[in-house]
């Protein structure tokens, strides 16, 4: 609005979006029709579905700009509009230019020392890609100030005056090449071209990017350079690492729990969003994090083996499979002490740490003593890819750690949920399927007792399942007389706690012979399967990679840890070294001024630094780079000694 004033209403309107357009490729009729966002934008541009154009004649506006904020979601919501124009109208998109839009910078620059009103010296970025390769060169950007451009919110009233003064360095036209164009865009959104986009993801170089000082930009280059960013950061959300078995939401938290190394003190889940959103750059919805952190801390049957938080309030229970946790304002947690056990501290100094915004955050992945991916499994549907990894016996896993690091052979190992009393067995005729069975028993001619449920069978919906099989109110007879023919059971009591399961079920004597007949699992849906056919991670290079196996997990992740306790080794003994070596300049430097060899008494200390320089006294920069070579990417140093 602010640069509508600038160029004026007499050719240009604007239209806000509220969030993520619908994809149209695969909608039907009624959810077109139905959804009003759509609606509008037909009716603005003038627009007509059943249309073909060969010319802008016709329309209210002879090209449409979009203007999204400079992330991942701003680059999907572009690519959603391109869409919807390219399948309903895809003549339109072949004239160059009717579709356009509008870059804002991502990072500014400005040299120190400059007020802020006085940006003569300002450079502006339109790629994170751009701005470390200008840093790199310019010396880590020592001397320069930055601000970074989230959002189209960031600019202000000032600045959008600017942008539009100056509209043709701001707006970048979207071009038809050929045929390459359709396909690209048919590629991202088409629902039956998950296997394709797979493929289109793994194949993405980091660091391609789209250049923004060209005037022009192929359909193809912005969804095989831009839009596969989103893909992939999108996937990332959903798909964990096989090395710590976190998701970025995930590791951010414990990263901060980590920096609060709060073992004994509670902090409220809403205070403590706060403190991860600061310290580490989170830039999603609060209510997300919230469930992430709650969810971390989730102890009940079917949720974690070993919780890495530790919940204290209610945070859900197997009635509900956990969303009947309490508010956050009302609940409490911490750092879990197996958590610190299996994420070892030592292991910190060699890890690689990511960098947001010129701050140090979470680093690329943790690694775990044992895979946690394995302890806790994982489940999540991203982009062309979804994974499911089961939850295993933490005591299996270190007996196949074990086993191969003597060289031995690892066993094969069943899916395994802490607290769970059913069965999980191997299916015979399906290899990596299995089978589990909740507990049910008969107490006499007319009572069955369910004392546990299949893994993940919530015990409110599964009460809610034997409510359909008693008499509806329409079928039941005269008062007195038992269930009518149609009902499986007469009745059934609830004598359960929030992590016990106990329902008795009452049946008259002739439904029991039918259903021990049938089976008595089978009637009251008792069975349920685990498959272990689609364990998708991110591997340690970032590559999403498909493993058969829980055996593949262990040997992969074994290979990395086997490293990292190498590095963790090596930084350890250049860390004594360091000591050893400061404590020996110490000693030697006291012995010296006792012995008279050096005289302190009125002189300067540059020459005194001199004269301990020739007599062989090693520098602290010359001391802190024994360490400096063992350390990750961005750890943080240990601090000099006096």
């Amino acid at each position: 609005m602010a640069g509508l004033s600038v160029v004026g209403r007499d050719k240009y309107g604007v239209f806000p979006l509220k969030g993520k357009v619908l994809n149209v490729r695969d909608a039907n009729f009624k959810q077109v029709t139905g959804n009003m966002e759509i609606q509008n934008l037909l009716k603005i541009c003038g627009l007509d579905i059943k249309r073909d154009y060969d010319s802008v004649r016709g329309l209210r506006y002879g090209s449409i700009m979009l203007m999204t904020d400079q992330d991942h979601d701003g680059s999907h919501i572009k690519g959603l509009l391109i869409n919807l124009v390219h399948h309903w109208w895809p003549s339109l998109c072949k004239m160059n230019g009717f579709l356009k839009e509008f870059v804002t910078p991502i990072v500014k620059v400005w040299k120190q020392g400059k007020r802020d009103s006085d940006r003569n010296s300002e450079k502006c970025f339109f790629t994170q890609t751009e701005y470390e390769k200008w840093k790199r060169a310019h010396n880590n950007g020592q001397g320069w100030k930055s601000k970074y451009y989230k959002g189209l919110g960031t600019s202000t009233a000032q600045e959008a005056k600017k942008y539009f003064a100056d509209l043709e360095q701001h707006e970048l036209s979207f071009r038809w090449h050929d045929d390459e164009d359709g396909e690209a865009i048919d590629l991202a959104f088409n629902k039956k071209r998950a296997d394709d986009r797979k493929e289109w993801i793994n194949r993405y170089e980091e660091g391609s990017h789209v250049d923004h000082n060209q005037s022009q930009l192929s359909y193809y280059d912005f969804v095989n350079k831009e839009l596969v960013q989103f893909a992939k950061y999108d996937t990332s959300r959903s798909v964990p690492s096989v090395v710590d078995g976190l998701k970025p939401g995930q590791r951010k938290v414990l990263f901060c729990a980590f920096k609060k190394n709060n073992l004994k003190n509670d902090i409220k889940v809403a205070q403590f969003v706060g403190f991860i959103s600061e310290k580490s750059a989170y830039h999603h919805g609060e209510v997300s994090l919230e469930n992430t952190i709650i969810n971390l801390a989730q102890d009940f049957v079917g949720s974690n083996n070993v919780n890495l938080l530790m919940p204290s309030g209610q945070f859900g229970t197997r009635l509900q499979g956990g969303k009947d946790h309490a508010a956050s304002r009302y609940i409490f947690t911490r750092l879990s002490m197996a958590t610190r056990l299996m994420f070892h501290q030592e292991d910190d100094k060699v890890l690689n740490y990511l960098d947001e915004e010129g701050q140090s955050i979470e680093p690329k992945w943790y690694c775990p003593i044992v895979p946690t991916v394995l302890v806790n499994g994982a489940d999540g549907i991203g982009t062309g890819w979804s994974t499911f990894v089961p939850n295993y016996n933490p005591r299996d896993i270190i007996r196949n750690i074990r086993s191969l690091l003597r060289g031995g052979k690892m066993q094969e190992m069943s899916p395994w949920y802490k607290g769970f009393t059913g069965t999980i067995k191997e299916n015979e005729k399906e290899p990596g399927k299995f089978e589990v069975t909740g507990v049910i028993k008969k107490t006499n001619d007319t009572t069955l007792e369910i004392t546990e449920l299949p893994v993940k069978t919530w015990t409110q919906s599964y009460k809610e399942f034997l409510e359909e099989m008693m008499p509806s109110e329409t079928g039941k007879k005269k008062e007195g007389e038992e269930g009518s023919s149609e009902s499986t059971i007469i009745d059934f009591k609830d004598h359960g706690t929030e992590d016990r399961v106990h329902i008795e079920v009452t049946l008259t004597p002739e439904k029991m012979k039918e259903v021990e007949k049938a089976g008595l699992e089978k009637t009251f849906k008792l069975k349920s399967s685990i498959a272990t056919s689609n364990m998708v991670l991110f591997d340690a290079e970032g590559k999403i990679a498909k493993y058969n196996s829980a055996l593949d997990i262990l040997t992969d992740f074994c290979k990395l840890r086997r490293k990292v306790y190498e590095n963790r080794k090596a930084h350890l003994v250049a860390k004594l070294m360091r000591e050893k070596e400061i404590l020996s300049n110490k000693a030697r430097f006291i012995l010296m001024v006792v012995k008279g060899d050096i005289e302190l008494r009125k002189r300067k200390k540059a020459d005194i630094l001199s004269e301990l320089q020739k007599k062989g006294f090693k520098p602290m920069s010359e001391l802190d780079a024994i360490t400096a070579g063992t350390t990750g990417k961005g750890a943080e140093e240990e601090a000099p000694a006096a």
